[in-house]
């Protein structure tokens, strides 16, 4: 015994089996700034599953958590980092430095003056080349015109 739709089904079917103009199915997109959807989303999904609003604010917490420990442990590497350049490159130079003084000692002025001359200099460049408090490059921000798509990558509309 079949179902008493289902040979419209099948007639409806076959009757758009050819239809290829057909515009494809769009829904529209809502674009929030920042991490927390709007409160009448929030609440719709409270709506359709109690608790959800807990949910999404948890969730929320957590994953703000999770980056201020990823930015505290970038940061301290950051400083071990550059703590270690400092000591590496101290020790670099003396080392220059002595194998300099040892050349002036044993008769060679000539090319032991060299070298010291030349490591005060790059240890000098090394030094007043570097910025003195660190450089942060901020990453542009989209304007919603750009993330909704209706304009180009400069933000300008089309």
């Amino acid at each position: 015994m079949s179902h008493p739709l289902a040979g419209r089904v099948a007639d409806h079917d076959r009757d758009h089996d050819h239809d290829h103009d057909t515009e494809p199915a769009t829904a529209p997109i809502e674009v929030t700034d920042g991490e927390l959807p709007p409160a009448d989303t929030v609440e719709a999904y409270e709506h359709v599953l109690p608790g959800a609003a807990d949910r999404i604010i948890r969730m929320l917490e957590q994953q703000s958590e999770h980056r201020m420990a990823l930015e505290r442990s970038l940061a301290r590497s950051t400083a071990v980092t550059e703590r270690l350049r400092q000591v590496l490159g101290v020790a670099i130079v003396l080392v220059v430095f002595i194998v300099a003084t040892r050349l002036i000692t044993g008769g060679h002025e000539g090319p032991g003056t060299l070298l010291a001359v030349a490591d005060l200099v790059l240890l000098a460049a090394v030094f007043l080349g570097r910025p003195s408090a660190p450089v942060f490059v901020e990453r542009p921000r989209l304007t919603r015109a750009a993330r909704s798509g209706s304009a180009d990558a400069h933000g300008s509309l089309r």
